[in-house]
Order: structure tokens, then C-alpha cells, then sequence
């Protein structure tokens, strides 16, 4: 196990200690020998620290990278066996297409758009990007993102070797709550992003972490899977880092990037959703709490 005392955003070494449970007793017990991880886990906490000066939570002990490899290939091997395509609701494909109408309004004189999933996944992001007249790029530790690229004409690559300074907008959604190393890995996205170019990181938030976390340390759950659902945020060594908006903006801050706030305009004209009640309600709302920036849904710019 890799164990991060420091923020591994800052590298402040005034972080707290909040709450250590080991994995190897009680309900946490129960979990690890699901996984079967029950002797690599022996002797391990599920512990979590803050680094107060940029409300950030994080998990102290995460997997090392052969531990990891090891986890991937049970995961890789998991996903093979499922099929590339996936149903989506109407009003997730309408969510997806809101960034893609988005990247056409932030870049008006381009004609191809150059874009980036960080973390693809089947590749439906990118086949509504591409559908706006985006050229589209994508990574994914996904086995199906390979086969989904060469079906659909998406450019495959690694982290590593994508272009740098050649993208409009990079697309890190849901990606950098599981990251050991958050800035190294943004560092390098900063590095493929065009001059003016756009970076939106979205990650989990849970403005109720902490009473959450006070009942953890009181010994206060004994049912797992109540515990999985009130700690899907912080899952541990899935979701092994926790932001705040603060946190957020502080990580791309760090990355030499600028905080962009979406202009409200902007906002409501990248809105799709006009086939329900309850979306056309939230037509009204979302572009305002996009706008607004006060989530864990930040967008940056470089230069």
C-alpha cells in the first residue's frame, strides 16, 4: 500500500487524521473479503485525511501501482465479458450532448474543434462531440474503449502519448476522485491543452461528509451496505480522494490553468433537455448552478 500523509493536491503537511477503521475487522471486514482482499488488506486502515486550508479530503492508503495492475486486470477482465454497448436514458444522452453543444459554443471559429475524453469509457461522450463536428481523442483503462474507438472512428491513445498543446477541451468526468497522484496526472493534461484551450473536471462531491465521517470514528455503522451507499464518495480505494469546489479550483490552479466560470448565455444555450417535465424543470435550474460554479463541476482555461 502507498500511504499519503501530505495533500497530494498542495503538499501541505498540516493535514488531519479524521478517521481510521481497519479493513480487516468488522463490517469493513466483510467488504475486503468480497473482494479478496482480505490479506493484502491485513493490518491496513481505511483512514482519511483533511487538508483544511483547501477543504480536500483524501484516503491515506491507496493501492500501489503492481496492486493496482493487479486490480485492473480483474476489472479488464471483468468488462471483456461485457458487451460495448450500453443503454443510456434519454436524459443521460441529453446531459452528454449539453458539453458537446457546449465545446461549439466556447470554440465558434473552429470548424473541427479538437477534443479529449480522459477516461472514455464506451466512447458515447465523444460520438456526441463528434456528431457537433469535433475531432475527438480518447483514453480509457476500459478494455472496450479500444474496440468502441475502432468501431466509431475515435482517435485511441494513452495519457502519455496524446499531442500536447493541440486540444480545445479535455474532458476528465468522474476520473480524478480515483487518482493517487491528482496533480502529476493534471500536470500532463494541462500539457496537452492548446493555447486557450478548456479543461472540465467534474468529480463526486458530498457537502455531508462530515457528520458522516464523525459516525464512522463513533463506531456508528454495522451495516455494510448502508455504509457503501452513504460512502460512495469516499469509496474505499475506488474514490480515494474527496473535493469540494474549493479543492476543485485549487487543483487547477496548481496546473497553472485559470478558473473559467461559463457564461450564463452560454449555460442555457447548451441545454437539450425539452422531452419531460422534470428536465425542462431542470432546463431552468442547472445552467445557473453551472454558471455559478459552486460544485464540484469546474471548468479552467489555459492562457
Amino acid at each position: 500500500m502507498l500511504s499519503r500523509i501530505h495533500c497530494p493536491i498542495t503538499g501541505a503537511t498540516d493535514c488531519r487524521d479524521l478517521v481510521r477503521v481497519p479493513y480487516d475487522q468488522g463490517f469493513l471486514g466483510t467488504w475486503s473479503r468480497k473482494r479478496g482482499w482480505i490479506e493484502e488488506l491485513a493490518g491496513q486502515d481505511f483512514a482519511i485525511r483533511y487538508s483544511p486550508v483547501i477543504d480536500f479530503y483524501f484516503q491515506q492508503n491507496v493501492l500501489e501501482d503492481s496492486e493496482e495492475a493487479s486490480r485492473r486486470e480483474r476489472l479488464a477482465g471483468k468488462l471483456a465479458k461485457e458487451p460495448v454497448k450500453k443503454a443510456y436514458s434519454l436524459a443521460e444522452l441529453s446531459h452528454k450532448a449539453e458539453d458537446a453543444l457546449l465545446i461549439r459554443l466556447l470554440h465558434p471559429g473552429k470548424d473541427h474543434p479538437k477534443v479529449f475524453d480522459f477516461g472514455m469509457a464506451t466512447g458515447e461522450w465523444l460520438l456526441l462531440a463528434k456528431g457537433y463536428g469535433a475531432e475527438v481523442w480518447g483514453t480509457d483503462l476500459d478494455p472496450r474503449a479500444i474496440e468502441a474507438s475502432q468501431a466509431h472512428g475515435i482517435h485511441f491513445t494513452t495519457l502519455e502519448d496524446a499531442p500536447d498543446g493541440f486540444f480545445d477541451f479535455i474532458n476528465a468526468d468522474q476520473v480524478f476522485e480515483h487518482l493517487p497522484e491528482p496533480l502529476r496526472i493534471g500536470q500532463i493534461l494541462a500539457q496537452k491543452l492548446a493555447p486557450g484551450g478548456i479543461l472540465k473536471l467534474t468529480t463526486p462531491g458530498d457537502p455531508e461528509i462530515q457528520p458522516k465521517l464523525e459516525r464512522l470514528g463513533r463506531g456508528g455503522y454495522d451495516d455494510l451496505k448502508v455504509f457503501e451507499r452513504e460512502f460512495f464518495p469516499l469509496a474505499p480505494l475506488s474514490h480515494v480522494n474527496l473535493y469540494t469546489a474549493s479543492s476543485l479550483r485549487e487543483l487547477g490552479t496548481q496546473l497553472g490553468l485559470t478558473p473559467y466560470q461559463i457564461p450564463l448565455r452560454m449555460s442555457y444555450g447548451a441545454m437539450t433537455g425539452f422531452f419531460s417535465a422534470r428536465q425542462l424543470n431542470r432546463n431552468l435550474i442547472h445552467p445557473w448552478k453551472r454558471h455559478l460554479a459552486q460544485g464540484t463541476w469546474q471548468f479552467f482555461v489555459k492562457g
